[in-house]
């Protein structure tokens, strides 16, 4: 199934009509629409889903290129050999990133995108190798922001985000996602460390340590 098929619209749907259907799928995946636990895992498979596709045909750049493999699909292409492409691309941006190499990294990550790999990893890498790079913070909280709504239970994706937003002084958004973080790992040690350093999260007495340690044992 593609993209399109996957959002109900036709090949030809404009980018309102897209983010249209989007919405309205999302809506209907809720997870207070469903009851048990196995419908819930359902629905957010699907919502991973919708994501990837509407990820791809909201940015024109990366639909054409889409479009462009659905082509030669049809006419007889290996849909493999463009999965294999994106993977080659993903590691080739691996090698560049571990360099050092921050610019080629960059391009190898959203080359992979480019060529269908819409995954959270893959916003993830791309978002790393972007944040060594001069004007690219928009990108890299977009990109970041991806890998979160494609992955949303992955913490490793928002502490990310919390972090680059502590070292660009936005403070209130930090701590939003620090927060978040902890909602997800509620032992997390760097949304501990920061949020205690704001306040946020009281610092344990040697007392009350102790007292705790004691009622645990107990």
């Amino acid at each position: 199934m593609n993209y399109y098929d996957i959002l109900g619209v036709s090949r030809n749907a404009t980018t309102e009509e897209i983010t249209a259907a989007f919405k309205k799928l999302v809506r209907d995946l809720h997870p207070d629409r469903y009851n048990s636990e196995e419908e819930k895992r359902e629905a957010e498979k699907k919502f991973k889903e919708v994501t990837q596709a509407f990820n791809v045909l909201k940015d024109p750049v990366k639909r054409r290129e889409y479009d462009k493999q659905l082509q030669e699909s049809s006419s007889g292409g290996s849909k493999s050999e463009s999965t294999v492409n994106s993977n080659d691309l993903f590691k080739k941006g691996l090698v560049f990133y571990r360099k050092g190499d921050y610019e080629n990294a960059e391009s190898f990550f959203q080359g992979a995108i480019n060529r269908g790999m819409s995954t959270a990893d893959a916003y993830f890498h791309l978002a790393l190798s972007q944040m060594h790079l001069p004007r690219r913070n928009k990108k890299v909280v977009e990109n970041l922001e991806n890998a979160i709504s494609l992955d949303p239970l992955n913490a490793k994706y928002r502490l990310a985000l919390a972090d680059f937003y502590l070292e660009k002084g936005v403070k209130t958004k930090a701590i939003h996602h620090y927060k978040r973080v902890l909602k997800l790992e509620p032992n997390n040690k760097r949304a501990i460390e920061v949020l205690r350093g704001f306040g946020i999260i009281k610092q344990k007495s040697f007392f009350e340590k102790l007292f705790g340690n004691l009622f645990k044992r107990g």
